[in-house]
């Protein structure tokens, strides 16, 4: 392996090292601006003999010998119009190195040359995949050169490219780009060799793009960087997921496990003061002892309580559901604890994992009913959760006026939750 490839292979360690999933989040409507440094290279034509015009005026014949990686800067604006297409202008300096052997009379000579560049581009580029941090694009464009080889005069062309580049998110409103592209040049003076074939080159960049403009919003790539938040006030059946979170929250974690004492000791008291269910005819018409019937009667009622569950462990189900991420059945669980214990002290609790896992299903108007009967239980410690889950799903169905006043109404309530500085990132985009 050449030295002159590693600044290709290195490029892509880097980018191949940042790829790992992520949410998404839509970029269509937003703008991009970034700037990127990177390195180019003459490919093929070398070692064409080909007609050199030299500095004196004089004409005689050569050929490119080795060419070199030369350095490259530039700046981009970009528009982007749906979610996976956008159009673009780039403007930059590059600098392409090489060799030219000249054959003098009597005697050949090695110059060593560089072209430097000056150029604007448009470029379409077209997304491929956008649900994870990591996003693969197609680039396609045009663009105009201004140029000149190391002392000559400068002169002016124009230039296509196609290629290949991914984005990959590092902050919410920041990410990291890298391309590698074919461009070609529509004339064949780039390297002062006319060999009647079109001068072409291959580039690299490594950059930054910020993210600006437009209404978009990234509601559930905002969440997820909150998502040991999810388990802040579970009963003490889940232990292992309990983090370490505000004062406020281990208040009402507490008094989510003496609710679920009290449900223990009045379910067992039910049970006990239980009246048996009618015994069945004797089809033989003999009425046998009561030692004979009472077994018989108390089987049905025991496997009825085998097939319901108590709350605590129902509900730890449905939560071990929504973790798997079969949020189907998830959804399906929480209703059966809501229609089945509407009274319960943790239905409220219900109502919040319920949304969340419409939300996860992008039934966001299911969503958006199960947040309001969280917000309707004044003690529930998942007020702020809910209202930032809700504004989230009411931006979803494009209610941007409600979206507000929600997110307006969780700064204010909840200052102290994380949550809080989320919903004004959301409002600053708005």
């Amino acid at each position: 392996m050449t030295s002159n490839r590693l600044p290709v292979i290195a490029c892509w360690i880097v980018l191949a090292g940042l790829c790992s999933p992520a949410h998404s989040q839509d970029l269509s409507g937003r703008w991009l601006y970034g700037f990127s440094l990177g390195t180019q290279k003459f490919i093929g034509n070398q070692n064409d003999s080909a007609n050199v015009l030299l500095s004196a005026g004089n004409a005689t014949t050569g050929r490119v010998v080795q060419s070199g990686y030369g350095l490259g800067l530039s700046g981009s604006l970009e528009r982007r119009f749906s979610s996976r297409l956008g159009l673009g202008l780039s403007l930059g300096y590059a600098t392409l190195p090489f060799n030219l052997r000249l054959n003098l009379p009597n005697f050949t000579a090695t110059s060593a040359l560089r072209t430097q560049l000056l150029y604007s581009e448009l470029l379409f580029d077209y997304e491929l995949a956008n649900q994870t941090l990591f996003r693969p694009y197609l680039m396609l464009g045009a663009g105009y050169l201004n140029f000149r080889v190391s002392d000559s005069k400068r002169l002016h062309g124009g230039k296509g490219l196609i290629g290949a580049g991914a984005r990959v998110k590092i902050r919410p409103q920041m990410m990291l780009n890298a391309s590698l592209a074919y461009n070609f040049q529509a004339s064949d003076n780039l390297d002062a060799a006319n060999n009647g074939k079109q001068d072409a080159f291959v580039s690299a960049r490594l950059g930054v793009s910020f993210i600006t403009g437009g209404a978009g919003y990234t509601p559930k790539d905002l969440f997820s960087e909150n998502r040991t938040r999810e388990n802040r006030v579970e009963p003490a059946m889940t232990p292992s997921r309990e983090g370490k979170d505000s004062a406020r929250t281990q208040k009402a974690s507490v008094g989510e496990v003496e609710s679920k004492n009290r449900f223990a000791a009045n379910n067992a008291a039910a049970r006990a003061n239980q009246s048996p269910p009618t015994a069945k005819s004797n089809p033989a018409g003999k009425a046998g002892s009561a030692s004979q019937a009472q077994p018989n009667r108390s089987r049905p009622a025991t496997t009825a309580r085998a097939k319901a569950p108590s709350f605590p462990v129902a509900y730890e189900q449905a939560l071990q559901s929504f973790y798997a991420q079969q949020y189907a059945a998830s959804v399906q669980q929480f209703s059966n604890l809501i229609t089945h214990y509407p009274t319960h002290v943790l239905v409220h609790n219900c109502h919040y994992w319920l949304g969340k896992a419409q939300f996860e299903l992008k039934d966001y108007p299911a969503a958006i009913v199960s947040f309001n009967r969280v917000l309707l239980a004044t003690k529930s410690a998942k007020q702020d959760d809910a209202l930032f889950l809700l504004g989230s799903s009411l931006l979803e169905v494009r209610r941007p006026e409600e979206a507000r006043q929600t997110l307006q109404r969780l700064v204010q309530s909840y200052p102290e939750s994380a949550l809080a500085g989320k919903a004004k990132e959301l409002l600053a985009k708005m």
